[in-house]
């Protein structure tokens, strides 16, 4: 059985001590039934790794005491920002979780003229509080030193100016550059982008935009994939290509 594994805040591990709180808490000592005398694993999305014992469970906390300490090499040298056109709860959860598994450093969740789902201004900051809360508990299952990071752009523009160079976007209209020919025009850099659109395609205008701003248009094959599936799929190859996936 893998050990339990929790993201704490730097600040909760002081003096050799740790303190769960919040919805860690709640996970450990409601869901898992954590008792004291148990070891689990704490991360601090820092680099730091500990095994902690725990010493006491209360109402809204437990504090545990560090066993050991030791850094995590869960996190890939190269940077892969996600710009993912937004997609309805179930499929854009699944691209949230996978991507970080796949060693994603960011999701940029973009509206596009196509999208299938709109987030109303007004619920933006409880959707990317929960967006971020599935990063973060898909960190904890597979090692990952620190979170995804997870953003919400207002429009196209402003996801261009967030992404990291350079930018492949994913066309079905492309015929001459599939994703591995752009990945090898990526060899040798610290970081690069991706951006997965609906499962409309892009607007003849936001093909323009993004022509404008110098990107790489590729092809995931001859299939026709649903956006969630495009996005697992251009992560783990490009991860594989240019991160650590597949290595030893």
């Amino acid at each position: 059985m893998t050990m339990p594994r929790f993201l704490v805040h730097p600040s909760a591990v002081k003096g050799g001590k740790a303190t769960l709180t919040g919805a860690q808490f709640h996970h450990a000592a409601r869901v898992l039934r954590i008792k004291p005398g148990e070891i689990v694993a704490l991360f601090d999305g820092a680099g730091k790794e500990y095994l902690a014992r725990v010493e006491s469970v209360g109402r809204e906390e437990m504090r545990l005491d560090i066993v050991r300490e030791t850094t995590t090499e869960g996190d890939s040298a190269f940077r892969l920002t996600v710009l993912q056109s937004i997609v309805k709860a179930p499929a854009m959860d699944l691209v949230l979780q996978k991507c970080s598994e796949l060693g994603a450093a960011r999701l940029v969740a973009v509206p596009t003229v196509r999208s299938t789902a709109r987030i109303p201004a007004d619920k933006a900051h409880a959707r990317l509080q929960r967006w971020q809360r599935i990063a973060n508990q898909s960190a904890q299952q597979c090692g990952r030193a620190g979170p995804m990071t997870v953003q919400i752009a207002a429009n196209l523009d402003e996801a261009l100016r967030i992404k990291d160079d350079p930018l492949i976007a994913l066309h079905e209209e492309e015929k001459a550059c599939g994703i591995a020919d752009a990945a090898h025009r990526c060899r040798g850099l610290s970081s690069a982008s991706v951006f997965i659109g609906p499962e409309g395609g892009f607007s003849p205008e936001e093909v323009q935009r993004l022509k404008e701003s110098g990107a790489i248009f590729a092809s995931l094959g001859p299939r026709i994939l649903r956006a969630e599936t495009a996005a697992i799929t251009a992560t783990a190859l490009l991860m594989y290509e240019l991160g650590d996936l597949g290595r030893a």
